[in-house]
């Protein structure tokens, strides 16, 4: 932090200075693979599941880290899968919605670390992940009922 702080000194800018700049969203094309949503400083990428690897390489390639994977049930047999990435001070998600037996492709040839959280949402929801690199097989977490939020 305090190579940070003088970095930011030689600048002539503080912590605060650096953190409250606001970036406008970047532009929606009509036709494009990535549709954004969220807030200027936070956009979501809204994509199919198709689309999964080919985002997370791009954001990868920008240089970009993961930060987290979060699931939620929305509805009844549908639930909303959230990754969130990071770079400097700036943020941005890719959405992505998962329906019945739906399955999605792992993200863990891409980012190694994302095998803990691909682990957790199979377990607790039941989702499908396709060629994780360490699959825990079910056994991540002991649960009473199996994949109690399904």
């Amino acid at each position: 932090m305090a190579d940070m702080n003088e970095k930011l000194a030689a600048a002539g800018k503080t912590f605060a200075d650096v953190a409250s700049t606001k970036k406008p969203a970047p532009a929606v094309q009509e036709g494009t693979l990535v549709r954004e949503t969220g807030t200027p400083d936070m956009p979501v990428e809204e994509i199919e599941t198709r689309e999964l690897l080919d985002a997370v390489t791009r954001i990868r390639h920008e240089e970009w880290r993961l930060i987290q994977i979060c699931a939620s049930k929305v509805a009844e047999d549908s639930y909303e899968i959230l990754y969130t990435f990071g770079r400097a001070y700036d943020i941005r998600n890719i959405r992505l919605c998962v329906h019945g037996n739906d399955r999605i492709s792992s993200i863990t040839s891409i980012y190694e670390v994302a095998y803990l959280y691909e682990n957790e949402i199979h377990d607790l929801y039941g989702i499908e992940i396709d060629m994780m690199n360490y699959d825990f097989n079910g056994k991540l977490f002991r649960t009473v009922i199996p994949t109690p939020f399904r």
